[in-house]
């Protein structure tokens, strides 16, 4: 591994004998795309060529790294995609790991955060409300919303904290934020569109980025 602990978790370890049991090793290895090599002797399949952009694998490290020592956080993930493509051009995980140190797979603090973390999107389902509202036709950006009052939600009450105590046009619901704003778009559309705008997402099926 010349690099080093660069895309340490994107590239994964392999054991004793050679076979991957993390990250791209494992993935080669159970798709055919390598064999164990042992000797001086290559394989006679085709190189396993990554959508991995270097530059921007490093530059997100060095952010990510600059980042948790900024914020003092324990840990840091981040993935750059080629919006055209879909491909993913950067992925990294801190703290990170080294590649030639298979044993640091198993520190509970450098489990890789993307693949096997689940996370709670939060307030980027107001991200896609939004969008929902537009595709569906429910609403313009210039489309003026009363969010004075909280937003009664079965027995929560869902209130703002951003934006103030006045009507917002939709792309002011989206800019600020706004809790009240996302869920009258949510309430107006219905469970049932909202829902299927998600599933056009693939946000119901585990993501697959393999080829």
């Amino acid at each position: 591994y010349p690099l080093g602990t660069v895309a340490g978790h994107v590239l994964g370890a392999v054991n004793i004998d050679n076979r991957g049991f993390s990250g791209i090793e494992r993935w080669i290895d159970e798709t055919g795309k390598s064999v164990a090599v042992q000797g001086t002797t290559l394989g006679d399949l085709p190189p396993v060529r990554l959508s991995l952009d270097l530059a921007v694998q490093h530059s997100l490290e060095q952010e990510l790294s600059a980042a948790m020592t900024d914020y003092r956080a324990k840990g840091a993930a981040g993935i750059v995609m080629d919006v055209a493509t879909g491909e993913v051009v950067g992925a990294s995980s801190l703290p990170g790991i080294d590649p030639l140190k298979p044993a640091q797979n198993f520190e509970q603090a450098r489990l890789d955060k993307i693949a096997g973390s689940t996370f709670e999107l939060g307030s980027i389902f107001k991200t896609l409300t939004v969008a929902m509202a537009l595709d569906a036709g429910l609403a313009s950006p210039s489309r003026r919303l009363d969010v004075s009052r909280p937003l009664q939600a079965g027995t929560f009450t869902i209130s703002d904290k951003h934006g103030g105590a006045r009507p917002l046009t939709v792309s002011e619901i989206f800019t600020h934020s706004s809790n009240v704003g996302s869920g009258m778009l949510a309430l107006e559309a219905g469970a049932a569109r909202m829902q299927a705008f998600l599933g056009r997402l693939e946000l119901f099926a585990p993501m697959s980025t393999e080829a």
